[in-house]
């Protein structure tokens, strides 16, 4: 029996995307993002980042009538206390579902993103830098996620994938540049250089306040993170054992940058 693991996504997207908004200094791009959640690409790009927040998630049981038999965590520095743990088993095979509804997102993404650099619609230029930042700060988490497992031995044997964490960390990076060179190749930083006061500006895109407006909080969102430093940093030194978002917008923050600038180094993640 197949089960479709997308549904069960959905119902956690409003939840996860209104913590992302509250979390600096990914909060900008994902609140501007909800404002074009009618659009397909933003709600692909939702989805995707749903599900791995979902993986990071540790299950527990909802229900304490049905516990497969496992027991309450009982230690109390335990950051489980209290909690009924999901066999692992369970929490594997849910785990690789999330995983294959994100190949499967991120390919979508991917595609769409292709299209509309095909399409060069001014307007839906926001679009195209809130799904592309997605989609990357998505990727950029995940592999996060590996950082722990490249750098100590497993001696609980819990790694199942597969390939090695170093591999799975360098086809992110791969993949992230790949977003960033197609991503400046298509818009270059113009969009950012614009003045939109200016009646040239907006006539760009066809007088859409609605783009008008978030152009320039973006704009303004690029400014705040080149004058607090954060454009360019390396992952290996913010990493925290334990907290893949500790290296949020490391390579996402290229997106920022010129078009040179824009490629990351595995070395500098890991």
């Amino acid at each position: 029996m197949k089960f479709d693991i997308s549904s069960y996504v959905r119902g956690y997207v409003k939840i996860v995307i209104a913590d992302a908004c509250r979390q600096w200094p990914i909060s900008t791009p994902f609140t501007l993002a909800t404002a074009f959640a009618h659009v397909l690409i933003i709600r692909q790009c939702f989805e995707m980042y749903a599900s791995l927040i979902l993986i990071m998630v540790e299950c527990q049981f909802a229900d304490e009538r049905e516990t497969l038999g496992m027991p309450t965590v009982e230690e109390r520095d335990s950051m489980w206390y209290g909690s009924t743990p999901v066999p692992r088993m369970i929490r594997n095979q849910l785990g690789h579902l999330l995983e294959l509804n994100m190949i499967r997102l991120n390919r979508e993404v991917k595609g769409g993103l292709l299209k509309m650099a095909q399409k060069k619609d001014r307007k839906m230029w926001i679009v195209e830098y809130l799904a592309a930042f997605i989609v990357a700060h998505t990727e950029e988490v995940d592999a996060g996620r590996n950082i722990f497992w490249s750098r100590y031995e497993d001696l609980g044997g819990f790694w199942i994938h597969p390939s090695n964490p170093k591999t799975l960390i360098d086809g992110a990076i791969a993949s992230c540049n790949s977003i960033l060179s197609h991503f400046h190749c298509a818009i270059k930083r113009k969009p950012l250089d614009l003045n939109w006061d200016d009646q040239k500006s907006m006539d760009m895109v066809d007088n859409n306040m609605k783009v008008v407006k978030c152009m320039k909080i973006l704009q303004d969102y690029a400014s705040r993170l080149r004058k607090d430093g954060l454009l360019g940093r390396k992952a290996r030194e913010l990493y925290k054992d334990g907290d893949p978002r500790s290296v949020a917008c490391t390579i996402t923050s290229l997106f920022f940058k010129s078009m040179q600038e824009a490629v990351y180094k595995a070395e500098d993640f890991r």
